[in-house]
């Protein structure tokens, strides 16, 4: 299950969320897309060959296998868990590949 706390010590910026997932400590901060007028906040670090991409306003966490061929996600509660298959070649940009997703997804 995810669980997320607003951090505001231990040297993290103000806005910046830490995200507990059995037992893995991952660290968003806030990021300005050319898409959205909202930023958002994208997963930085702590997930090891993993794609992780959090989408505040829809509620979603995406997460893959290095490879693309496995994308899961889930609401930022952990709940209502889906897999979704297909592979995603030739994206590298976190964000771009959260916007793919949420354009597969919303059509």
């Amino acid at each position: 299950m995810l669980r997320s706390s607003h951090a505001g010590a231990g040297g993290l910026r103000p806005g910046t969320l830490v995200v507990a997932e059995d037992s893995k400590i991952l660290v968003m901060e806030m990021t300005l897309s050319a898409r959205y007028k909202t930023p958002r906040p994208i997963i930085t670090g702590g997930v090891a060959n993993k794609a992780v991409t959090v989408d505040e306003v829809y509620g979603f966490v995406y997460w893959s296998d290095a490879a693309y061929y496995k994308v899961r996600r889930s609401r930022l509660d952990g709940s209502n868990k889906a897999t979704i298959y297909g592979k995603l070649s030739c994206v590298t940009d976190q964000m771009v590949w959260c916007n793919l997703l949420f354009k597969k997804n919303t059509q």
